[in-house]
């Protein structure tokens, strides 16, 4: 099998092998992660392929047992400009945006998807209480009001946007951002908030979660404090995605495994019996039973102890944004477009 190596900066490499999955060229996929190197510094989703994750024996990490789970499809909303990265849900709306298609919103009892008019290199969607859409995207970060023309709140390019305090929150190369009475801050190394690229959010209740490059980041409002490998936190620096949920406090890394954070600490990597340890961004769910981390080999679950990796069953084993739904289940993102599923627990 024919492979080539892309790299976006020193840290981000992604392997792709040149074949079709699912029907999709891979190198079509190929030219987009190249396209999203280009523009972000960093890999978002990696195509399935022959990916040695090595192997990580670490200190504190806790041994999982295996579990079978299998996929059923609910429905699916196709999406032109592929895949879906970045899927956000409220009150019956639904905002899906795609990596090169645009953001597009659909609305409770229709399956026409309908353009929201921004830059269509979609990054991360996020929706306020009010029902303001936020776009991060490698035009600009975008407000979307319910009624009225998009804003565009500054320009280059942004990895991810959350709501914390009631506020909108952007990551970027260039640090964190948010949108206040002042206008839009950005805090890099020169205002004392040194997060080497950040590229996740979660709101994680008195503090906003930060993944990066070299880590996680607790900010609190004024100053930030670092998790990371060399602390005994996570299995490896790089997070990609962030989840908080029921209390808990889950990370996945690149390439490592996950570490749950919150109200205990365990880092899961594949010596542990872990089925796959590269968590996709924008991927990672915690439920009430259960946690979530789409992969590019399918859906992995995490169920106290055990885990499972679920994938038949599913439009596409490449995942690439994952949320929980409204009407149940799970939506994921693909290269087709949106699909909403749901996992179940075989029993033995």
């Amino acid at each position: 099998m024919r492979s080539a190596l892309l790299a976006g900066s020193a840290a981000a490499t992604l392997l792709l092998a040149a074949s079709h999955v699912e029907g999709v060229a891979l190198e079509t996929v190929a030219r987009s992660a190249q396209r999203w190197a280009e523009r972000t510094h960093r890999m978002p989703w990696v195509v399935p392929g022959e990916v040695d994750h090595g192997s990580l024996s670490l200190a504190g990490s806790t041994a999982v047992e295996r579990h079978e789970a299998r996929a059923t499809t609910l429905e699916t909303i196709p999406i032109p400009g592929g895949p879906v990265v970045a899927i956000a849900e409220r009150e019956g709306e639904l905002v899906l945006g795609a990596f090169d298609g645009g953001a597009w919103r659909v609305a409770a009892g229709r399956r026409e998807p309908v353009s929201m008019g921004i830059d269509e290199r979609i990054n991360d969607l996020a929706f306020s209480a009010d029902g303001t859409r936020w776009a991060a995207t490698a035009g600009g970060a975008f407000r979307v009001p319910r009624a009225g023309t998009p804003v565009r709140l500054a320009s280059g390019a942004f990895q991810a946007v959350a709501i914390w305090k009631n506020t909108a929150w952007f990551a970027s190369p260039r640090g964190l951002s948010n949108v206040d009475g002042r206008g839009f801050l950005t805090r890099g190394r020169e205002q004392g908030f040194a997060a080497d690229s950040p590229g996740a959010l979660a709101d994680c209740g008195p503090r906003l979660c930060i993944g990066a490059l070299d880590g996680l980041w607790q900010w609190d409002g004024s100053t930030a404090t670092r998790l990371g490998a060399d602390t005994g936190s996570l299995p490896s620096d790089w997070v990609t995605a962030i989840a908080f949920g029921s209390n808990t406090l889950w990370a996945g890394t690149f390439d490592a495994g996950l570490a749950q954070l919150h109200p205990t600490h365990r880092r899961l990597a594949l010596s542990d019996g872990l089925p796959e340890a590269r968590v996709q961004p924008h991927a990672l769910v915690v439920g009430a039973k259960a946690t979530w981390a789409g992969t590019p080999q399918g859906i992995l679950e995490l169920r106290d102890d055990s885990a499972a990796l679920a994938s038949e069953g599913l439009p596409s084993r490449e995942v690439t944004a994952l949320a929980l739904a409204h009407a149940g289940g799970l939506w994921m993102g693909y290269a087709d477009g949106a699909a909403r599923i749901r996992i179940e627990e075989v029993s033995p």
